[in-house]
């Protein structure tokens, strides 16, 4: 979920209730307001989680928020099909290659974010 804030999120947010946010791809942006000033504000994705968060959890979570299960199961299709030469077409390994390389660089975010966190 794309997320906005006035405030720095924090990566870890408890709400209270037994779940947490964990906002991540924190981006400082400049923002103008109506009256021509700009000001400083934060454009962040938001999963929601139960429970206290840790790496098993949170990557499926965080994948699909990306990638919902039929884009998955389409970029795996294609790409075995281009593995089987059912298909030539060379958009089809090279988007499947570039999924998971995302899905790689998600699970280091994670990775990295839960131990900061483990180590408050």
């Amino acid at each position: 979920m794309k997320s906005n804030s006035d405030v720095r999120p924090p990566k870890f947010q408890d709400l209270g209730d037994g779940s947490w946010y964990y906002n991540y791809n924190i981006k400082e942006v400049e923002v103008e307001n109506e009256d021509g000033t700009t000001k400083t504000a934060y454009d962040y994705d938001t999963v929601h989680i139960w429970g206290t968060p840790t790496y098993p959890k949170l990557v499926p979570l965080v994948v699909a928020d990306k990638y919902d299960t039929s884009q998955e199961l389409s970029l795996t299709g294609k790409y075995n099909d281009f593995v089987l030469g059912l298909s030539k077409n060379e958009a089809d390994k090279t988007e499947y290659e570039d999924y998971r390389k995302d899905v790689l660089s998600i699970k280091a975010m994670v990775k990295a974010d839960i131990q900061e966190f483990d180590g408050k």
